[in-house]
């Protein structure tokens, strides 16, 4: 999370944010913007994060599949969503049409993570 905050701390103008797969809201607890959107397939998890971080807004869906405009958001945020994707390239691609000027993506320390994965026996 501080490595996240010291890197959108440096971006300009920054109005409007949407977090990709925002879970319980862990990261948008840790922004101060003026306008923050949370995405997540869970429903769950977007209640938890609507209790937790009540002046935002959430919604429903994939990341590969966003219901925005193109050009949406001064920023989107996707932390260790990626790796879960089988066609991380789809959410790239999305990730690229609804953001005006950054995004901030973080994917699993890859040594750690593949071995993980090897012995929990997820194809890579």
């Amino acid at each position: 999370m501080k490595n996240l905050k010291e890197t959108a701390n440096h971006l300009e103008n920054i109005n409007n944010v949407i977090d990709i797969g925002c879970g319980e809201g862990f990261v948008i607890n840790c922004l101060n913007y003026p306008k923050i959107t949370g995405v997540d397939i869970s429903r769950n998890a977007l209640r938890i994060a609507k209790e937790k971080n009540p002046e935002c807004d959430f919604c429903s869906g994939s990341i590969c599949e966003i219901s925005f405009k193109e050009n949406s958001f001064d920023l989107v945020i996707a932390t260790e969503v990626l790796e879960h994707l089988e066609k991380p390239d789809l959410a790239l691609q999305e990730i690229r049409r609804i953001t005006k000027n950054y995004c901030i993506i973080s994917v699993p320390n890859e040594p750690y993570f593949r071995t993980m994965n090897f012995f929990s026996g997820v194809k890579i």
